[in-house]
């Protein structure tokens, strides 16, 4: 039991430290793709065009695609502009690489990349202003190049550790279940009657019908078994199966004794003989 709670602990632990890691490399996909979208839309509504449409958003691996119902001319200033007052907006601090493709040459022509850094501070080289035609804009993001030094510090970890920690338990494992299922096999068990009564399991077998009993109903029948074909007082069994309580539980050990005659009643040559006045003895 100690060693499934350690493992169980252990997997935890790993969840625990690759869930920051993961969900700050994949922020919402929702999320971005609505910021996308209104930077489509801003780039349309800076042609003077309200009534085409950005096409659905698609994702390229780890880059996102704009397509446009129409045609559009483009300024690289104002359209720098856009991407990054919508990126910051939603909340997208990412260093990202925007380029503008062609859709029938398929070549790019205006590209630059966006750094978030304390040592640079690049500017897009904006260029001559693009005629009208059929374009798409691709926008690669790369979270965890956006995540500044404090955003790091606090939430990554080595993921070659989690692996390693993993990769423990994965070893852990194979060895827990052999010990377990080892040590089931060679749990004690003793025979009343036609009965197979399982002490550490708290269970009774006759046949294929597996009665589970309670830790009281064991602890009392363990007692019964130990002296079995002898009388054993009152006494003695309330002070070893409540010790202390026995003083408050004197009607209780009747009741107990009726709900293992019970569980015990498919074996005709088992019973356990109220012996009157003195106590209880278990004969098979």
């Amino acid at each position: 039991m100690q060693m499934k709670r350690l493992v169980s602990t252990l997997i935890l632990i790993c969840l625990g430290l690759i869930a920051p890691v993961e969900g700050q490399s994949n922020t919402d996909i929702k999320q971005i793709k609505a910021a996308l979208r209104r930077i489509g839309h801003r780039v349309l509504a800076a042609n003077g065009d309200s009534s085409a449409r950005v096409l659905p958003i698609l994702k390229e691996e780890d880059a996102f695609r704009i397509n446009f119902e129409r045609e559009f001319s483009f300024k690289p200033a104002l359209l720098s502009s856009i991407v990054e007052k919508e990126l910051e907006r939603s909340g997208i601090n990412a260093a990202y690489i925007l380029e503008v493709e062609d859709c029938h040459s398929k070549e790019v022509v205006y590209s630059y990349e966006v750094f978030f850094t304390e040592k640079e501070d690049i500017i897009p080289c904006f260029g001559r202003d693009q005629p009208a035609g059929c374009y798409s804009l691709l926008i690669s993001i790369n979270l965890l190049k956006g995540m500044n030094d404090e955003e790091t510090t606090g939430s990554s970890f080595p993921m070659w550790l989690i692996w390693l920690l993993l990769g423990s338990i994965l070893l852990i494992l194979p060895s827990l279940y052999f010990y377990r299922g080892k040590k089931s096999k060679n749990s004690s068990f003793f025979s009343i009657g036609k009965y197979q009564f399982q002490p550490e399991r708290g269970e009774l077998v006759f046949n294929t019908l597996r009665q589970e009993l309670t830790g009281k109903e064991s602890e009392l029948l363990l007692a019964l078994y130990n002296s079995r074909n002898h009388t054993l007082k009152r006494e003695e069994l309330l002070q070893a199966v409540w010790g202390d309580e026995g003083d408050y539980v004197g009607r209780t050990l009747d009741v107990f004794i009726s709900k293992l005659r019970k569980k015990l009643e498919h074996d005709p040559e088992v019973k356990i003989q109220n012996i009157r006045g003195v106590g209880y003895k278990l004969i098979f």
